[in-house]
């Protein structure tokens, strides 16, 4: 959290307030400013701001200043003021306020709150830490070893919608009330991701939170090594970032990249979290490998997430890559099971606001599994029915439990209508993450139908916004998508 004149820009809430009054800004407004406020004692570039808050996107160079403009409209800045946004001409803009950053007061961390952070899109605040207590109970020791320089990594794995991302969630938001930086990467599914995708998404984060020239500083004579991960850190050499397993110009690269991760903590604690690992690379599994001997007195914690081995989607590569990586003495793998009877009566109680009987969290059990995400789509599927009561499920489809959800799904998008299913269904071919343009044009529907399409799956939870991204799109689970591609392969 940080604090300038009378206003507070709250990170974990993504606010701006002026005293207690909340100042509403655009995504892509907030990040500007939270990138200026923590870059406050120097000039940020042009080219940096539009490499760390626009990667990937092809932007016109009106961008910066019309999101600058906005800012300071929200600020009160009026023309010609140099505060708190100061034009620096021919460089950038500096953030020219007094900065304060104040964290939340540090306790035991046997004790310490658990608050829902700001999680990915795809995760549910609602009862996102029911059952998962014993688990983070543990983690909450490891990170406290982390912080202490004692490195750990700490693998989370299960079954799709088990609640991995959720438990995730909770232990970055208790690291970044102690003090620590989350770095997160996720990996994408599809093989158009390029090698180390996961580790340049860290990577950015590591720029955004440092600054190229800080990066610059800890690498040396290997910033160079990063240039086609970092654009900013690149020279005017060519850098092939991947070849073989044996190729030195790789270990270059990895050696770059753990040099980073070293130097940035000795300045304060980081958190790596790299989501959904049974989708990596070869070479990001190989650096996760190369990285670990270097955790041992650094404070760091590596979280990552995967699916677990009897998962059909993790392939022999991945469950050989997780064993390598378990001969690390620091590293630790959590089995995240699904909830007992009273836990699935506890979560359905949240979703739904009134008390669950015992006969219906049995019944749901049943249904389910325990799996937390099951829960949440059939306690949806049954509040449509209006109906709360166990008789009600013994009424629906006698179905095992993956093909249950997928039941579940497959109505909450006919539902929607002919046009929302046709938009979802190409989507679900695009990917987990999606452009509303491409999926529009892809469907000749008319812009007006794929607005109001699109309106209504956000509506009903179906799809939700990518955070930094205009009109980009994800499913809010994986299984959702999954339901949807599956069914256009029969």
């Amino acid at each position: 959290m940080y604090s300038f004149g009378a206003f507070t820009l709250d990170l974990q809430l993504y606010q701006l307030r002026h005293g207690d009054e909340v100042i509403p800004l655009e995504p892509k407004v907030f990040d500007v400013l939270r990138y200026l406020v923590e870059h406050h004692d120097r000039v940020a570039t042009k080219r940096e701001l539009l490499e760390s808050l626009w990667p990937h996107e092809v932007v016109t160079e009106a961008v910066l200043p019309t999101n600058i403009n906005a800012l300071r409209r929200a600020l009160g800045q009026k023309r010609g003021d140099k505060t708190p946004i100061e034009t620096v001409h021919g460089r950038g803009y500096r953030f020219s306020m007094p900065v304060r950053r104040s964290l939340l007061p540090e306790s035991p961390l046997s004790s310490a709150p658990m608050s829902p952070m700001a999680p990915p899109e795809h995760a549910d605040p609602v009862g996102s830490i029911v059952g998962q207590q014993p688990i983070l109970d543990k983690l909450r020791k490891l990170l406290s070893l982390a912080l202490a320089e004692q490195g750990q990594i700490c693998v989370l794995s299960g079954e799709a919608g088990i609640g991995k991302t959720r438990v995730a969630c909770q232990l970055a938001d208790l690291a970044r009330t102690l003090g620590a930086d989350v770095w997160m990467g996720t990996c994408e599914e599809g093989r158009d991701s390029p090698p180390l995708w996961v580790f340049q998404q860290v990577l950015r984060s590591a720029l955004q939170s440092e600054g190229p020239e800080t990066l610059r500083r800890w690498l040396g004579p290997l910033a160079h090594e990063l240039g086609t991960l970092l654009p900013l850190l690149a020279d005017s050499r060519e850098v092939r970032l991947l070849g073989a397993p044996q190729d030195q110009e790789s270990f270059r690269v990895y050696d770059a990249v753990t040099r980073v991760v070293s130097q940035a903590s000795r300045v304060r604690p980081r958190v790596l979290w790299l989501e959904d690992m049974h989708r990596a690379d070869e070479a990001s599994w190989q650096l996760l490998r190369l990285l670990a001997p270097h955790l041992e007195r650094a404070a760091v914690l590596v979280l990552v997430t995967v699916r677990s081995r009897d998962d059909l989607t993790v392939v022999l590569p991945v469950q050989r890559n997780l064993d390598l990586l378990q001969r690390t003495p620091h590293c630790h793998r959590f089995l995240v099971r699904g909830l007992e009877v009273a836990q699935v009566g506890e979560l359905a109680s949240a979703q739904l606001g009134v008390p669950v009987g015992d006969e219906l969290a049995r019944a749901m059990h049943d249904k389910t599994g325990g799996n937390p995400q099951l829960v949440r789509e059939l306690v949806d599927w049954l509040e449509v029915r209006g109906r709360t009561d166990a008789a009600a499920l013994r009424e629906g489809p006698n179905l095992a439990p993956s093909e249950l959800v997928r039941h579940v799904l497959r109505r909450r998008v006919v539902r929607l209508g002919a046009a929302a299913q046709q938009l979802l269904e190409a989507s679900a071919v695009v990917g987990p993450t999606w452009d509303a343009a491409l999926v529009e044009r892809a469907t000749a529907l008319s812009h007006e139908v794929c607005t109001d399409a699109i309106d209504a799956a956000l509506t009903h939870r179906v799809i939700v916004p990518v955070s930094g991204r205009v009109d980009a799109y994800r499913f809010s689970h994986d299984l959702v998508r999954d339901t949807l591609y599956s069914d256009l392969q029969t």
